[in-house]
């Protein structure tokens, strides 16, 4: 008899998925501080298998700006970061980094 030898590889198709006008969540700024004026909003391309990326619910924070060693008003550059689940790619996201005007909070002025 004779036998056949057969190999694949079964891969996932994969998918890019692109969202705008996202919020970018502004995270552990002291409540002493505030930021002056408003913060733009984002744009985000993901990568993964089709399936994940057609049901998937963004979170709310999936843009985040951490401004937690900020602890005097000023001008500053803080990165943008991204939270994605597991088994996507954030390909890419704008704006990679925010300059923010951190003044004191009006809830704390005397």
């Amino acid at each position: 008899s004779e036998s056949v030898e057969f190999r694949a590889k079964v891969q996932k198709a994969l998918a890019y998925r692109s969202f705008e006008g996202l919020a970018i969540r502004i995270e552990g700024l002291s409540d002493t501080l505030a930021i002056s004026g408003d913060v733009p909003q984002g744009t985000l391309r993901l990568v993964g298998a089709r399936n994940d990326l057609s049901s998937l619910v963004l979170p709310e924070n999936v843009l985040y700006a951490d401004l937690s060693q900020i602890t005097e008003p000023g001008l500053y550059t803080v990165p943008v970061a991204v939270r994605v689940p597991e088994g996507i790619t954030a390909e890419a996201w704008t704006p990679a980094a925010l300059t923010l005007a951190i003044i004191q909070s009006e809830d704390n002025v005397r």
